[in-house]
């Protein structure tokens, strides 16, 4: 079915017959011509320039996507004399080479040539369907407005039989630097300096730029991103095209504080040597401007991103290091048809901010930066402080601040005062720092009274919510959690409602519990999609942002729960929970290194730069003593013959199984006045071998702890396993 452009191309000539009709005294107005040439795969960026193009040079077009083509009959083919082919699918090229031939042998002068070289043309060219014209894709990978004119006149000379000057193709740069304020390129980063009013001592940005966005004119994005980071405080130098180490010695010239990747991919190894980007060392940010729905589509979209803008610019982007996957436009439909970039000027600006929060944290000096580590306390009692468990990703965490702190102190932070140790820390935090249940009131007042109790009045918090939210926001966390300012973590003092803060602080470093998601912590809610966050976990993230001013979070020992709240899975809106808890700040999570499932998470819904650890040293669990009687058992019952001692074996192994629990935890009922089954005792001996060549960890991590020399034989044997040894 032919797409809703190739309908308007038509309508465009039904309207200039109609337009006839009212012409000057009833003067005839000639019919448009019909189209001899067709497109096949162009981009839709790419069309405005193409429809002004034939519209000036007097040559019709109908333009088909592959699906279109290859889903018909080839009627659309009939009376074409040149097809310009660019992209289509592999699963359509038998199908179009079928159509193309079948045209061929009905056309002998029919010529169908292709545009640039696509992986999949190959099984066209092979059969020798495609004609070769060099200077057609000449003009094509020259592109821009004066070129495509120039080729739409070379196919009607060349092709259609009309008479004109053909002009050659028009050079156009391979590399430049860019501004929406320049009427071109520019190659000396010198001059671009001075004709863009360079801001000697400001954070520089360099912007990656897609080479066929400029030439196609589709900036409307980089425009918009330029300005805006630009109102930040950047100097912004937007950067296209050019080969591998010619682009690398244009980021050179320029000195960024922060590199942003806009381009549909990129490469930066090089052979024998270290990745440009760790050359570079500076934050590498991944706005996405998609390819795959409408803006409008994208609001409306629970999965924020469709599977195309999942691999274009999340699965082929994130283990090259990039962070900030926000999306900043899409697609919108014009009234031809045409999908073309459409900037969102509000994630635009928030992306802008974040850049200029991270080149913040970079450039400020170590004792005047305000940061925040957020531990986890996610039951309302005093047990799971800081607990190094697998929940903490087996990180002692307790240990690590206490080894972490002092760190930072050594590099300039001010951390007033250094606890001494683990124990310490957890003291102050038992103190001052933990969740506190509805139904311990007592304890939450003597918190609120301690030294440094944070208590946000009301009036303040309702302020936030206020400006912070829309009413459909408000309304839903009022459905669950009542108004403003709820009942969790409230204290009140002389007739004032207040929300009382769990924190240690020390000096600009702020030690601050993970705030509860409502009044009874489970897992359910903890994980749930649809509860939005409670008053005092708003009141928290916007404490942070608007009164502590963190220059940077830390998510210490897991992940936060931000990651978990409702909203899009990835590409978030100003409508979605994390990116409202988030704001501006920048968030950096110590993370376990095979944890990859839930570092998407991370990156995706908070933002985060991950900075990985090593998991600690395991080794093969193993059979505790009744496991392993109970394996030999069942071991012995299989050598032997049907008869009264495999029937006491079976009773044995029976007997076991209840007193161990492994009947129960494998829903085995009765065996207590039973004996089991072959089937059953088969899964039992399944069981206790799954639990044998489990691992489990010799101890928790401790950050910037190596393991002891003596148990790497044991683990290395475990990593390799039996089949490698």
């Amino acid at each position: 079915m032919i797409r809703q452009r190739a309908i308007w191309i038509a309508l465009v000539g039904l309207v200039l017959v109609a337009g006839a009709l009212s012409g000057p005294a009833g003067r005839a107005q000639p019919e448009r011509k019909p189209a001899r040439v067709m497109l096949l795969g162009v981009w839709d960026r790419v069309m405005p320039l193409i429809e002004r193009a034939s519209t000036e040079s007097d040559v019709p077009y109908v333009a088909l996507s592959g699906a279109d083509l290859a889903d018909s009959d080839g009627e659309s083919l009939d009376g074409i004399q040149v097809v310009y082919v660019l992209n289509f699918e592999a699963h359509q090229a038998t199908r179009l080479q079928e159509l193309f031939e079948q045209a061929k042998r009905d056309n002998p002068q029919l010529k169908i040539i292709p545009l640039s070289h696509r992986d999949t043309h190959v099984p066209l060219e092979s059969a020798g369907v495609f004609d070769s014209d060099p200077e057609v894709q000449s003009y094509w990978s020259g592109n821009g407005g004066v070129n495509l004119r120039r080729l739409f006149q070379y196919t009607a000379v060349t092709y259609l039989g009309a008479e004109g000057e053909v002009k050659p193709p028009l050079i156009i740069p391979d590399a430049g630097f860019y501004h929406p304020t320049l009427s071109g390129p520019l190659q000396d980063i010198k001059e671009y300096r001075k004709a863009v009013g360079w801001k000697v001592g400001s954070p520089v940005a360099v912007l990656l730029m897609q080479h066929s966005f400029w030439i196609s004119e589709d900036t409307r994005v980089i425009d918009a991103e330029t300005r805006a980071l630009e109102d930040h405080g950047f100097n912004v130098a937007v950067i296209f095209g050019g080969a591998q180490e010619e682009l690398l010695e244009m980021i050179r010239s320029v000195g960024p504080d922060i590199l942003i990747e806009d381009r549909h991919g990129s490469t930066w190894e090089r052979p024998g040597e270290g990745s440009f980007l760790e050359e570079l060392d500076v934050p590498y940010l991944r706005p996405i401007s998609m390819l795959g729905s409408t803006v409008e589509e994208w609001r409306k979209d629970v999965h924020g991103l469709t599977p195309r803008d999942y691999g274009k610019f999340l699965f082929s982007q994130e283990h090259k290091g990039t962070i900030e996957p926000m999306v900043v436009g899409g697609l919108k439909v014009n009234i031809a048809g045409f999908r073309l970039h459409e900037p969102i000027y509000e994630r635009i600006d928030r992306f802008a901010s974040r850049a200029a929060a991270w080149v913040n944290l970079r450039r400020k000096k170590n004792s005047e930066k305000r940061v925040a580590i957020i531990y986890y306390n996610r039951g309302l009692g005093k047990d799971d402080l800081m607990r190094g468990s697998p929940t903490g990703a087996f990180l002692d965490a307790p240990e690590s601040l206490a080894r972490f702190l002092p760190r930072m102190k050594q590099d300039g932070y001010k951390v007033d005062p250094v606890p001494a140790n683990a124990e310490e820390i957890l003291q102050q935090i038992m103190l001052r720092g933990r969740n506190v249940a509805p139904w311990a009131q007592g304890e939450l007042e003597a918190m609120a009274d301690q030294p440094g109790a944070v208590l946000v009045p009301a009036e303040q918090y309702e302020t936030w919510y206020r400006t912070k939210l829309n009413e459909k926001l408000r309304s839903e966390v009022e459905k669950h959690f009542g108004p403003a300012p709820g009942k969790l973590m409230v204290v009140t003092r002389n007739d004032r409602k207040f929300i009382v803060l769990p924190n240690v602080q020390l000096g600009n470093v702020l030690l601050a519990a993970l705030p509860v998601r409502g009044e009874k912590e489970d897992e359910k809610l903890l994980h749930s999609r649809d509860v939005p966050p409670p008053h005092n976990y708003l009141c928290f993230y916007w404490w942070l942002q608007e009164e502590f001013k963190a220059e940077a979070i830390l998510h210490w020992g897991t992940h936060g729960t931000a990651e978990l709240l409702p909203g899009k899975e990835a590409g978030l809106s100003n409508e979605d929970w994390p990116d409202i808890c988030m704001g501006s700040m920048p968030v950096i999570n110590p993370w376990i290194m095979d944890n990859i499932g839930e570092s998407t998470l991370s990156r995706r819904r908070t933002y985060a730069a991950l900075v990985d650890h090593v998991p600690p040293p395991a080794v093969q669990a193993g059979l505790p003593g009744e496991l392993r009687d109970l394996q030999d058992a069942i071991h012995k019952f299989k050598t032997l013959e049907t008869g009264l001692l495999r029937g006491e074996f079976r009773k044995q192994i029976s007997r076991t199984a209840v007193d161990t629990r492994v009947a129960e935890t494998l829903e085995i009922e009765g065996l207590d006045k039973r004996g089991a089954t072959d089937d059953e005792i088969q899964r039992i001996d399944a069981y206790t071998h799954e639990i044998e060549n489990s691992t489990t960890p010799l101890d928790l991590h401790v950050l910037g702890e190596a393991p002891d020399d003596s148990v790497l034989v044991p683990y290395l044997k475990t990593c390799l396993g039996r089949d490698f040894l």
